[in-house]
């Protein structure tokens, strides 16, 4: 029964999440954000705001980490783990695209982990395009396989909720026993440890551990051979980027400027309108229904009239966070949102000459606006995750837990980085690992070869030089230039996580407030209700929808978090 009450709030709790802050905490009124525009699960210092130096994309960096690693007071683990036939079940989604390559089972990574630990796994490979629904089945049949990828963020109510409901295991007293290299791999961070321990003192994932702070994989593009064919900078100011606007929808007579999406949002406007959750005096506030929504809402209409973004934008329903494809490339379309692993492929398949896309600094409302809702650097990865179900006897979640702890350790973190030896990599006359051309050059491009053929998201300790080896310069500047205007992120709350009865309440009220936020948004926007005239209106029935109980929900949480 707790499984299905869990279930029925599916798609309620899911529109009520924290914007841009990942987790599962429930946001009040300010809407679902176009992006993730930052990932917080382990939060570097909060007054960090001018960009750090970029990762570096040299391929010896995981090296370094390795040998540190090595260096450290680690238990020493024999292999294998087991001298009995083990076989662990394991679930995980995998893009259509890649299907037509290969299989889970074809990655030469887990043959060879296979083969180091002695423990065989069987895999359950869904579509991605129907994982949700085909993971909801799963658990209401009771018929979780041993090894769930991404299953924490499937599960309406998060990791406390699945522990709750007896569908995951507790890690938390097996990573301590059983996980030095992962134990290692976490150190005396404690952001990241409060990110994977919520306040039962509970840990439901094993993720993945970049080597240095991330802060953001998502912003606004623009079409920089326009720009240069206007003879006009990049827009740093709104006055600059409405003068860019106007020039792409007069002078270049862009149908769509900017793309707005059908769900109305522009989360980087937001960010310019301070609008959402904050932190101010130990507190989290919300600037959802107040002049800060107000003038954010105004200005998206007043572009809407002007003709910057589509009239029809409701017709953008292709994703909720890429633009339609033949709106770029068919130059009808001078900005829009993407991550950074997209755009090459947007220059390498335009037959547009000098076709040139560039990262968008945060907008500011004037040059001396200061910021401090930027982004929050993170260490941990939870694209590569994994949970252990209760399905899996108490026995084999030990024998889970060591064999996932070997890709923490430096064998095991080249296994995930590079693969297998003589396939994916080999060493150089330096004795550093580089990539063959099979990977380099593969028609799936460098980012798909090393989804499909290294690591289809195994936990493991994340080199982030690697990832990016294949970056242009657009591409390798992108996180620094959208994090450059931004004076700090001292505002920017952290992920905290609701007790199970916190969400569930929450989740309830979340759901109408969402509901009516939703509609409003688009009559805003379309000058179907006038902001003025129909403020006061709107925020009171927000408020009547228990607007103020989540705020106090979200700060009693916030201040769990803070006691940890």
């Amino acid at each position: 029964m707790k499984r299905m009450i869990s279930l029925l709030l599916a798609g309620a709790a899911v529109l009520g999440l924290l914007s841009g802050c990942g987790g599962n905490t429930p946001n009040t009124a300010s809407g679902a954000s176009e992006t993730t525009a930052s990932v917080q699960a382990s939060a570097a210092p909060a007054n960090t705001a001018a960009p750090t130096e970029t990762p570096t994309s040299d391929p010896a960096s995981v090296m370094e980490s390795m040998e540190s690693a090595a260096e450290a007071d680690i238990p020493q683990i024999s292999y294998p783990l087991t001298d009995e036939n083990v076989t662990l079940t394991y679930w995980q989604a995998w893009p259509p695209f890649l299907s037509s390559y290969c299989s889970l089972a074809d990655c030469k990574t887990f043959a060879k982990l296979e083969e180091i630990t002695g423990i065989q796994l069987d895999f359950v490979e869904v579509d991605s395009e129907s994982a949700g629904e085909k993971f909801n089945l799963m658990v209401t049949a009771s018929a979780c396989t041993d090894l769930v990828q991404g299953g924490v963020q499937r599960y309406t109510g998060g990791g406390t909720q699945a522990i709750m409901d007896e569908v995951f295991y507790d890690l938390e007293p097996y990573v301590a026993q059983y996980m030095p290299n992962y134990n290692a791999a976490i150190g005396d961070d404690e952001s990241i440890r409060k990110a994977l321990v919520d306040d039962e003192g509970q840990m439901a994932q094993i993720c993945g551990i970049y080597n240095d702070y991330y802060y953001q994989d998502q912003g606004i593009w623009v079409r920089q051979d326009f720009l240069d064919q206007l003879k006009l900078d990049m827009p740093n100011t709104m006055d600059e980027l409405e003068n860019v606007l106007e020039a792409f929808k007069t002078q270049l007579e862009l149908p769509e400027p900017l793309v707005l999406l059908s769900a109305g949002t522009l989360t980087f406007l937001q960010k310019t309108y301070e609008t959402g959750m904050l932190v101010e005096d130990g507190q989290i506030i919300d600037n959802s229904i107040n002049d800060h929504m107000k003038d954010y809402y105004k200005k998206l209409h007043e572009w809407w009239e002007k003709g910057y973004v589509k009239k029809d934008f409701l017709s953008n329903s292709y994703s909720f966070i890429k633009p339609p494809e033949d709106t770029v490339y068919q130059n009808k379309c001078g900005m829009f949102n993407e991550d950074v692993a997209s755009i090459e492929t947007y220059v390498k398949n335009s037959e547009t000459p000098g076709f040139e896309l560039r990262a968008m600094p945060q907008t500011l409302l004037t040059k001396d606006q200061k910021l401090h809702n930027g982004p929050i650097g993170s260490k941990l990865n939870e694209k590569y995750s994994l949970s252990i179900s209760t399905n899996c006897s108490p026995d084999n979640a030990v024998l889970a837990c060591e064999m996932l702890d070997y890709m923490f350790s430096p064998e095991g973190s080249i296994l995930g980085n590079y693969g297998v030896e003589g396939y994916s990599f080999e060493y150089g006359a330096d004795g550093k690992p580089q990539f063959t051309d099979f990977i380099l050059n593969h028609e799936l491009g460098y980012q798909g070869a090393q989804t499909a053929f290294i690591n289809p998201r195994i936990p493991c300790l994340v080199d982030m030089g690697v990832a990016q080896l294949a970056y242009s310069d657009a591409q390798k500047e992108a996180v620094d230039v959208w994090r450059m205007n931004f004076t700090d992120s001292t505002q920017t709350p952290p992920v905290y996580s609701m007790t199970a009865d916190e969400l569930s309440e929450a989740a309830s009220l979340q759901v109408n407030i969402n509901t009516y936020v939703s509609e409003m948004t688009l009559k805003f926007i379309m000058g179907e209700a006038d902001i003025d005239e129909s403020w006061d209106d709107y925020v009171s029935t927000i408020k009547s929808m228990g607007y103020d109980t989540v705020l106090e929900l979200n700060n009693q949480a916030y201040a769990r978090y803070l006691e940890k």
